[in-house]
């Protein structure tokens, strides 16, 4: 799935989303936590070049469970309430749980 393709689906739920440089684990852009990327301005943003998608935490009482060591995952899988919206990297998957 695209950026855009992943970045669309997340506004689609409500979610806030951000950019971030491909590779990187943080926005770059100035004052992004104030950006409000929507349906009319994805292609401003995602332009289909490689990059990474953000979603604003907080926002809807949006909340990241984050399992960075396989015990927690393992764990995580047993102990924490059913959701949708479970993802991780190829290194670690998995390891993140969205409440």
């Amino acid at each position: 799935m695209s950026a855009a393709a992943a970045a669309r689906a997340y506004i689609e739920r409500g979610f806030l989303v951000v950019t971030i440089p491909h590779r990187e684990k943080r926005p770059v852009l100035e004052r992004w936590q104030e950006l409000r990327i929507t349906e009319a301005n994805l292609p401003q943003f995602f332009n289909g070049g490689a990059q990474n998608v953000g979603i604003l935490l907080g926002h809807l009482g949006l909340a990241d469970v984050d399992c960075d060591c396989r015990e927690a995952r393992t764990a995580a899988a047993l102990l924490l309430p059913k959701t949708g919206m479970v993802f991780g990297r190829s290194s670690n998957p998995q390891s993140h749980y969205l409440y």
